[in-house]
């Protein structure tokens, strides 16, 4: 049976009634309808084109469209933020990430000679289409185009994958796409008809190369790809040919710029990010399950749950379904080791974005599943999708309406107007440079003094260079803000209290100055209404520095 007579059948099923229902308005509605459907997919049969292609590069773009819509309405995260301040100084690297993102934001900021947020996440929205095409080409490669048509539903409905991922500024973007073009290069080779060819390897170790430049734990499916390799008997012979090797050659030169970075700096990045790892002589029994509904919530219950069981089949089947174990393993070592992270680190999993690296090859096993479902449940498979759909646009509708109107203050206590907690880290604090410049305070006499790193780069980047911005966070990737305290000895500092969050308490910072004294507060607005209460205080000529105390 063809795509078009099985989508027309299952599109009767799921929305023709039934004709035990007797009703004879109901029976003519339901031919109506029939012939409908058989019309209007007869006629795509004639389309010179495949229509399951057409039919994925049109959901890619409505997600495009969507998405872009969406975030139209927010400013930047605070990880955006930290990228867009970091971007206007062009490295070989960062102090937190390797600088992919950075140099993407800092091209699309000088094509178009702006730092509007559509600017800004333009580069990732493109990526974001280019990722959801490769899952199909991959899962199409390992399966058929039907699994790949599904794998990209579940991708771009993901609020994670699809929302978040898919549409802001974020290091995620280019790793994901990256992760996926190597994936789809070595699965030509590994998994396609013909045998496996240099070129692939080449350009799969670019791609992985590009990835590592990205985000470092892009090198977590590389235990995976060697799991894969000596468990498939017939691919263990590769490991005597130059492919590996090249593949290996091609992603250290690309990643060339990270490691002369920080030979530089002191293997800082490194150093800043293996921290996070670090273990200590507890088990967080109570985070990681914490985290575990988090995640569940961000990637959307259904496509999940979907992926676990999707995930552990394959682990069980192991390396007799090649095809499914080569996206098991890949997935593997990443989901693993940040669980246990959450279960025995020190500092826990900071993010569902941190796993996303591994969660991103369960969409092919999801899709190849839900492929296998159809035919037999096509209401089941259909009706989850509209509902997701349905799902999806509800929760984006109750989103914008209340970033623009903030009416979810009237039902829920923890939002008002001095914090909204769902609203405060997306907006950008343009109202505290029109504050200090009302009261004539962005001069050269003063300075800016913060305690907390995400709120040093939300006022790096709307104060620039009218103010210095000293961040006494404990935080390092404070560092790259300003750091030469000789300039400041003598001068006043507008402070902001807010969660303070620095090894100097406010009351020890006080004391380096000679006298200070409280101002009136700065509310951030998003559209008009007040979403976070900056507290102020003004410290008069500073006598001693702040930063060798440290």
């Amino acid at each position: 049976m063809s795509w078009v007579s099985s989508v027309s059948g299952s599109l009767s099923a799921l929305l023709v009634p039934s004709p035990a229902a007797g009703e004879h308005a109901g029976r003519k509605s339901a031919a109506r309808l029939s012939r409908f459907s058989s019309y209007f997919f007869a006629a795509l049969k004639k389309l010179p084109f495949d229509p399951l292609d057409s039919g994925v590069v049109l959901i890619i773009a409505a997600a495009a469209v969507a998405h872009a819509g969406f975030v139209s309405v927010m400013g930047f995260s605070i990880d955006e933020t930290y990228d867009v301040v970091m971007a206007r100084h062009l490295a070989l690297s960062y102090q937190d990430h390797p600088p992919a993102i950075m140099w993407l934001i800092a091209a699309a900021v000088h094509l178009f000679g702006s730092e509007n947020h559509f600017v800004v996440r333009l580069p990732m929205l493109i990526l974001a289409a280019g990722e959801s095409w490769l899952v199909y080409r991959l899962t199409a490669l390992a399966f058929d185009k039907w699994a790949g048509l599904f794998a990209v539903i579940a991708l771009v409905l993901s609020p994670l994958f699809g929302f978040y991922l898919g549409a802001i500024a974020v290091t995620d973007g280019p790793l994901l796409f990256c992760l996926t073009a190597a994936a789809f290069f070595l699965a030509r080779g590994l998994l396609g008809a013909r045998a496996m060819h240099w070129r692939d390897w080449l350009i799969a170790g670019v791609f992985f190369g590009f990835a590592c430049l990205s985000k470092f734990t892009a090198v977590l499916v590389l235990p995976g790809l060697v799991l894969y390799l000596l468990t498939v008997p017939r691919h263990r012979g590769l490991f005597l040919t130059a492919g590996p090797y090249v593949a290996a050659l091609a992603a250290l030169v690309v990643f060339t710029p990270v490691i002369v970075w920080n030979a530089q700096n002191g293997f800082a990045a490194f150093v800043f990010q293996g921290s996070r790892a670090a273990l200590d002589n507890h088990i967080h029994i109570d985070r990681l399950i914490s985290h575990t509904a988090f995640l569940l919530a961000a990637m959307g219950p259904a496509v999940w749950f979907l992926q676990i069981g999707t995930l552990a089949g394959a682990l069980w089947r192991g390396p007799h379904d090649e095809r499914a174990w080569f996206f098991a393993t890949l997935a593997l070592t990443p989901i693993a080791f940040f669980a246990v992270i959450d279960l025995f680190g020190f500092e826990g999993v900071q993010g569902p974005h941190w796993l996303a690296s591994g969660y991103l090859f369960t969409f092919p096993l999801v899709g190849t599943a839900v492929a296998r479902w159809r035919p037999r449940f096509p209401r089941l498979v259909w009706g989850t999708i509209a509902l997701s759909v349905f799902g999806a646009a509800a929760v984006a509708a109750v989103f914008v309406s209340h970033v623009r109107t903030g009416w979810l203050g009237d039902f829920v206590p923890a939002i008002t107007g001095d914090y909204d907690p769902l609203v405060a880290d997306d907006t950008d604090w343009r109202d505290l440079r029109s504050r200090l410049a009302q009261d004539g305070l962005l001069d050269s006499r003063h300075f800016l003094l913060l305690g907390r790193y995400e709120y040093c780069f939300k006022a790096e980047f709307v104060i620039g260079d009218s103010l210095p911005i000293a961040c006494l966070s404990a935080n390092p990737v404070s560092h790259a803000l300003w750091r030469d305290d000789g300039a400041l000895l003598g001068r006043d500092a507008i402070i902001i209290t807010n969660w303070w969050n620095a090894r100097q308490s406010i009351s020890e910072v006080s004391a380096k100055f000679a006298s200070v004294e409280k101002l009136p507060p700065v509310w951030i607005t998003a559209y008009g209404r007040p979403v976070l209460r900056v507290e102020l205080a003004i410290g008069h000529n500073l006598l001693r520095p702040f930063f060798a105390a440290r």
